[in-house]
């Protein structure tokens, strides 16, 4: 082996002690298949499976998240939490490597920004690299 990979098994319902996990799966599951069926029934006439068409099932999804689809989750309480979840896990994962909270601060502040703002910024800094 060449390197190896640390890996962190975090369980949601360790974080958040008073969650009914099957509960929560449930209503998760819900959300999810409740947009997947929506998302199907408005592209049905154009989806297809070959993987290779524009129109495939691919493009669809791509242009639901061109879209905001995402947002669409946000309704659900389920999903902040999940989100919620992930962050603490990743934190969790970054602080056992060793990694600084400066990188945490980064993510948190990249996740805030709109494609336009990200690429204004990444821009001013290798611009700026460049000035130096």
């Amino acid at each position: 082996m060449l390197w190896q990979t640390p890996i962190a098994h975090i369980s949601i319902d360790r974080i958040f002690q008073d969650l009914d996990l099957p509960k929560f799966n449930a209503k998760l599951s819900y959300s999810i298949l409740h947009e997947y069926k929506s998302l199907f029934e408005k592209n049905s006439n154009i989806l297809t499976k070959n993987g290779g068409e524009l129109n495939d099932a691919n493009q669809v999804f791509f242009e639901w998240q061109a879209r905001g689809g995402w947002n669409n989750f946000l309704a659900f309480k389920e999903f902040r939490i999940l989100e919620d979840f992930l962050q603490i896990a990743v934190d969790k994962y970054l602080t056992g490597i060793g990694l600084s909270d400066v990188i945490f601060f980064f993510v948190i502040y990249i996740s805030t920004l709109t494609f336009e703002e990200l690429t204004n910024q990444m821009n001013k800094l290798i611009i700026g690299n460049y000035k130096k």
